[in-house]
Formats: C-alpha cells, structure tokens, sequence
C-alpha cells in the first residue's frame, strides 16, 4: 500500500501539499523530518512532514519525496501543533511559520543554473559578445547561477540571453540546490607520523635551513595543548609564518593538518547551579509567593531595580535541578549580552543564547543541540523568535518586560507576539509561566486583576534605593525666553555638567535616530519625500544621505528644492546623531556614545557599547528606545528625556500607556546603585496626565484612566480587534476595492466594522494601503468570527480576480 505524507513548505501556500513516499524512503521518513520535494517544474525545496497517511489524494497526479535529509527528525508533535494553533490564530499558513520557525541553514532552495551542453562545438559566428562571454565563462566552470551570469554580461535581467543561447543548444537548464547546514569545523595541527619525542632533535636537524619551519615545529610543542593538538591559525599568528611551511610540515609528516567541530574540543557539562546571590527579604517573599502560586501564570510587577532577575535566577535554578528545561525570553538582543554575562556565573557556560544577530550556522547549532539533548535539562536566553526551538520537556517561560512592543512580529507573517505565543506553548507542555514587568501591559493587568493570573509585586528597590527624583522641564517656555542651547534647556545642561564632575555617567534618551528628521525648503516648504513611501527622509550627517526608515531608500541630500529650484534647504527636527554631534562640542572633554540601529549593525556593536558604559568607558550614552529595556547600570546619575511629548501625543489609543512605559523604564536606568538618581523630563505640557503620574511612580492610576476610555470606546482588554490592511499599487482601485469591500464586512458584522481608512503613511513601499478594523466582543467566540471573516474575504477575492488587492490580517495588533 502507497504512503503518503502532508508537507508543509516553507511558503505562504493556502493548504499543505501531499506527496508519495517512495518505497525505498518508506522505512527512513518519520513525523519531524525535513525532505526535499519538487514544487512546479523546476523548483525543489525543503519540506516538513506534517502526517504520515495512507489517504491518496483524488483529482490530480501525486509527485514523489525526492530523499530525506534527516536520519531523524529535528522537530517534535508538539511542536507541530504549537505551529498549527498559531497559523490558526494568526491567520497565516503553517509554511509562513515555518519558514519563520527553522534557521535558514535547515531550509533548503533550488536556484537555476546553466551549464555547458558539451556536445555543441562553438561556433563564434553564432554569438554575439555577451553569449561568447557566457560560453567562454563555461569552459573555465561547470556551471553558473543567474547572478554570476548577470555579473559577467552586465545585464540587470540576462534571461534573454539565456534564452537564446539554450535555442542555439550551447546551455542546458537545470536546478541546483542552495543553502544547507555545514558543521563548523575548524583546522587542527597534532604531531605527524614521523615525528615522536625521541625523535624531534633528529625532526629539526632534517629540516636544514627551512627556518620558519623550524619555528613552526618548535612552536607548536610550546602552544600545544593536553590533549597534543592546538590550533592552525593561532600557530601561525604565534609564529609569524605562512601557510605554505605549515603544509610543508604536514607533507613531511612532522606535523598532521586535520578538521573538528570545535564543540566536540571541549568536554559537554550539563547546567548547574553555582554562587547564587542570596535573595533579600523582598525579593525571597516575591519567591515564596510565586512558588506557591504558579499553578497558574505569575504577573510580577516589580518596579526598576527591584532585583526581578535574582528572583528569575532562583526560580530556573529550581527547575532545572527537576531536570527541566528553561525559556527566558527578552525584548533586545542587548538585554542578552547583560544577561549572558550574569548568568554565566550562576549556570557555567551552559547556556543556549539564540537570536537573529548570531550566524545562520549558530542558530542551527543552538537548535540541534538542545533537540538532541532530548529531555535534558538547559536553559536558553534569546528573543522573541526563541519559542520556536524544539523545547521536549518546558518547565518553566520566563518574558522578561513583558509589556514591550519588541515581542511583536510586525513584516513579514507570521505577525504573532512572542509573549501570547509562549503562553500557549506553556500550557501545551505543562509549564509554568512568569511575565515581569515595572511597567506590564494593561491587558496583563487587568487578567491579573480577573483572576487569570496571579500578581505578585515588589514594590521596593534592592537595597532599599529610593526611585529616582523626577522633574519636569517646559521647554516651551525656555523657547519662548529664547534660553535653550539648542535642544538642550539650561537645567539638563547644568545636570550634565554636575554629574560629569562627581564622576558619574548620564543617559539621554531621544526616539529618533538620524541627525534631522526632515529637510524642508524654506521658500516653498517641500519636504523632501521618499520616493517609495509617504513619509520624510531622515537626514543621516555621517553617511551624508537621506534614509528612507521603512524601505531603506536613500539618496544625497538636494543642493537645491526639487520643487522651486531654491537653495534655502534647512533641516529641521533632530535625532541622537544631531545630540552626540551638540554634545561634543559642549562637554569636549567627555566621551560621548551612541546606542541607536544605526551604531548596533555589527554583531558585537551591542556587546561593546554596553560594556564601555559598564566599565567607566562612557561618560554619556545616547540612545534610542534600546537604553529602556531593562538595562542595569551601577553608576548612572543622571537620564535626560529630551522630548516626551513624542511618545504622549502619538495619534494611537494606546499612547498614553506608551508613553508612561517608556518614561518609567528610562528613568529607571538612573541611581540604581548608590546616590539616589535624578530625570529631567523636557516637555511642552508638565501639567499632562501621564507626565504627573510617571513622576509620582503612579502605574495603577494611569491603568484606571486608561481602562474606562478604552471602555467607552471599545477597545482591549474589553474588546478584541483584528486590523485588516489592504494594498495596491493603484490607489483609485485599492479605494474602490476597499469601500466594497467594507460595505460587504459592514453587512456581516454591522458596527463592529470602522473604516476603510487610509493610516499615517498612505503609501509604504510602492504600494498605497488602507485599513479595516474589526472589534468584537470578547464574549464572542473569536474562532467563528476569524472563520467568517475570511470566507467573506475569500470570496471577495474570488470575485475580483484580476489584479487582485493584497490582504494582510493583524490579530490583537498593537
């Protein structure tokens, strides 16, 4: 009897495909396992199986799994499920999970390629120049992929050429598979077969006048380690010497080159507690209750400082000794550098750390290690793409800052939030659940406050710290008294100057990156626009270019006004660029970082930055939103905020909740140790709400103002809203497709349906979009509703066929 297998690729495909297992494969493929499949004529890729079945499919011709690429699966059943429930949930398909899911070294892609057909003599009066360079290119290599070739010939798009050159029958077409997963390996250096202890005086005396590979020999019994074997490069950069002595060593059999994965070096030890910091009265009553408690989630609200990851360290520690597995997730990739080096010293170096700055190939070696340890214990550190591992036995999920926007997954699908995501991946495994927070999101709140999760609080610094002193600056005011210096107003100033001579380091904190946010001619006001998007473009002083921040267009900054061919261009606006080029010239003696995405491409940008300012290196640190996630400083006296009206006015019913979240975290990074530390909040209005409640440290009264708004106006956590984008590159059919297909919504849901709308930036990468918005009921069963709501886009779809709007769904977005 034929068996089948449901395959989920890695695309976004409305159902999973079903294809033949050969009989041959038959015994090798299990549930779990990754296979090479055929899809259309010419393109193969890497597959999941989903199912094992014995059901053939009716109506069309079944195509055969190519081979197995692993001996054994590398994801579990629960796994599998876990991608169903948030394909379900998210309204995306289960290849867009996973291809979000695996590392890009376990999923594999067929690209073309052209190789030579040898029985074709050339003919050069058959070719023009850019085919005889094809052809010619082909003698030296076997083959060649459609880049190399566009390189040779210089064309953007040579498939003509191509094209032309398979109608003479000089090239065939066929597909080759890219990617994959290599195993690190590194080169080795260990005594060769001639050579032994009592025969090393004989070893030098045969290598004559070959100095530098007398060195080299020398050399390596001096760097060798126990185990008679040190590295290739290290020998070299020791020795001063080239690799071709090495070689010469090796053909003599002196020395032996050989490979290993370097992990297999180094004895495997398992997670282990060692040197636990003692927990303080509050943080040891936090611990008791949480123990006692967390049958169910645990919503710890502690304020800043008030030593949440020594309760964190304590909790992991206990459930690692039951041998099981621990998920602490973060909202930065910066928070792990800190966290590593921390929990290093409690756990040994142990630890699984995964997010997207590591390598392709760490990211698979992190996925396999702990899918191989089974059920063992281990910890992993990482972001909000870490519930995706293949975690066999979870004990416990710990969301650090749970209330930050970080653990949302906006472009592209699966649009899910790490944090939900975990909660459900949690109850899946029987694991227990920790959200911590000095700020948490509202909804968490108010589950606490319902009874869903259990609230433990920790309302006390460690070491009884006072929170910092908080003063409100209005800058609108100082403008008009003309006694501001630049951005910064004279307290802020003054501030600086007195904490730069007690020797302690400032924070200042401005969401924007960039040196000016806008240019604008003076004469006629254009504003310099990206071509793709409505939106300005941010001028960037050290690259000297205007960046576009969502499609990464850039050009130079205009001599004159595209508009009124004007020269008087001034930029207006300013982000931490601007602040570090001001500051420079005010505190010259300082040393002055920045912390923005601009200054944190490399891989270890982050890891520098945070440790110059740990060690005394930084006086001042600039920085966007990155600065108020949960970073621990010892000798901050001083955070400015030099713009808050910037996160309170922001044009989204979630603003003011926001705005005071940012603003308690950032000020919570000053006087964490020693002196009490000091904000200075720059402001329009110090009269705003949320700005007297920051200041008064006052979270539960902006959640009771918040909530009864939200109330009224029917929004979370009384409501549950599902956003529905729709784009197009032609925008009187994207409004006419769009208002039909609101009134249509209208129909089925009546007044839960606002809109369609055009947001902020009607356009956005070349294509305008506009928004529906769906609120509905929490009494409702939020399944039936997504159910109708895409039968009913389904079939709009289906009605209008040619060209198409791309629809885009956002459940609970944020």
């Amino acid at each position: 009897m034929n068996k089948f297998a449901e395959i989920i690729l890695p695309l976004a495909l409305p159902v999973n495909y079903t294809y033949r297992i050969p009989d041959e494969l038959s015994p090798i493929i299990q549930t779990g396992m990754r296979v090479v499949v055929p899809l259309g004529k010419r393109k193969l890729y890497t597959g999941l199986v989903k199912e094992i079945h014995d059901r053939a499919p009716e109506g069309f011709e079944v195509k055969d799994i190519l081979d197995a690429e692993d001996e054994s699966p590398i994801i579990s059943p629960l796994q599998i499920d876990f991608w169903a429930w948030l394909a379900s949930y998210y309204l995306c398909s289960e290849g867009e999970i996973m291809n979000a899911a695996l590392p890009g070294g376990l999923k594999l892609e067929s690209e073309m390629v052209i190789q030579r057909n040898l029985a074709k003599e050339i003919i050069d009066s058959e070719l023009n120049d850019a085919e005889f360079l094809i052809v010619e290119a082909l003698e030296q290599q076997d083959r060649l992929s459609i880049k190399e070739v566009s390189e040779i010939t210089g064309f953007k798009n040579p498939l003509f050429t191509i094209k032309e050159l398979m109608s003479k029958a000089y090239v065939l077409l066929e597909e080759e598979l890219k990617g994959g997963y290599k195993p690190r390996q590194i080169r080795l250096v260990k005594a060769g077969a001639k050579m032994d202890e009592k025969a090393s005086s004989e070893a030098f005396e045969s290598l004559g006048n070959a100095a530098k590979q007398r060195e080299l020999l020398l050399g390596f019994f001096q760097y060798r380690n126990p185990q008679g074997f040190c590295t290739a490069a290290q020998l070299l950069k020791r020795c001063k010497a080239g690799d071709s002595s090495l070689k010469a060593l090796h053909d003599k059999a002196l020395l032996e080159l050989f490979y290993a994965d370097p992990k297999s070096l180094i004895a495997d030890s398992q997670p282990e507690a060692s040197g636990l910091y003692p927990l303080n009265e509050e943080q040891e009553r936090a611990y008791s209750e949480i123990i006692e408690n967390w049958q169910k989630p645990i919503l710890l609200h502690g304020v800043t400082s008030s030593g949440k990851t020594e309760v964190y360290s304590h909790l992991m520690n206990s459930v690692l000794k039951e041998g099981k597995q621990v998920l602490y997730l973060v909202p930065e990739i910066a928070l792990t550098t800190q966290l590593i080096h921390r929990l290093k010293r409690f756990f040994g170096d142990d630890l699984l750390v995964y997010h997207s700055r590591h390598s392709d190939r760490d990211r698979v070696e992190t996925w396999l290690k702990l899918y191989r340890r089974n059920k063992k214990p281990a910890l992993v550190i990482g972001a909000r793409s870490s519930v995706f591992l293949p975690f066999q036995n979870l004990g416990l999920v710990i969301v650090d800052e749970e209330h930050e926007n970080s653990y949302r997954q906006y472009e592209p699908a699966p649009r899910y939030h790490a944090r939900d995501s975990a909660l459900v991946l949690a109850q899946a495994q029987d694991a227990r659940v920790i959200l911590g927070s000095a700020t948490p999101s509202f909804e968490s709140y108010f589950n606490a406050g319902k009874g869903k999760y259990h609230l433990v609080e920790m309302k006390q610094r460690f070491g009884a710290i006072a929170l910092p002193e908080m003063r409100p600056i209005n800058v609108r005011e100082l403008r008009q008294k003309k006694q501001m210096s630049g951005y910064f107003s004279p307290d802020l100033v003054s501030g600086i100057e007195q904490q730069l001579k007690m020797g302690k380091q400032v924070i200042l904190f401005q969401n924007r990156r960039g040196f000016s946010t806008f240019l604008q001619c003076e004469t006629c006001g254009h504003v310099m626009q990206c071509k793709n998007c409505d939106i300005s473009l941010t001028y960037h002083k050290h690259h000297h270019h205007l960046r576009c921040h969502v499609c990464g267009y850039n050009t130079p900054p205009p001599r004159h006004c595209p508009a009124c061919k004007s020269q008087q261009i001034k930029s207006l606006g300013f982000g931490t660029e601007k602040l570090e080029d001001e500051l420079e010239l005010m505190f010259p003696q300082a040393r002055i970082q920045r912390m923005d995405l601009d200054t944190t491409r490399k891989k270890k940008a982050y890891e520098n930055i945070i440790e110059a300012f740990e060690e005394g290196e930084t006086d001042i640190l600039v920085g966007t939103q990155m600065v108020t996630k949960g970073l621990d400083f010892e000798n901050v006296g001083l955070v400015g905020i030099m713009n808050a009206d910037a996160q309170i006015y922001f044009p989204d019913f979630r603003a003011h909740e926001k705005a005071f979240q940012m603003l308690a975290q950032v000020a919570g990074r000053a006087g964490r140790k020693g002196d009490r530390g000091l904000v200075l909040i720059q402001c329009s209005d110090p009269n705003h709400p949320v700005l007297i409640d920051v200041m008064g440290h006052r979270y539960r009264h902006t959640y009771q103002r918040e909530l009864q708004e939200r109330m009224e106006f029917h929004y979370p956590p009384y409501y549950r809203l599902i956003q529905i984008t729709l784009k197009h590159r032609d925008r009187i059919l994207l409004e006419e497709r769009a208002s039909k297909l609101g009134a249509e919504l209208r129909q089925l849901f009546g007044r839960r349906i606002y809109g369609p709308e055009y947001p902020l930036a009607n356009r956005l990468r070349g294509m305008y979009q506009m928004e529906i918005l769906l609120k509905i009921e929490t009494s409702l069963s939020l399944q039936k509703v997504k159910a109708a709501l895409v039968d009913c886009i389904d079939a709009f779809q289906q009605q209008h066929k040619k060209s198409p709007i791309r629809v885009i769904y956002d459940v609970d977005p944020i």
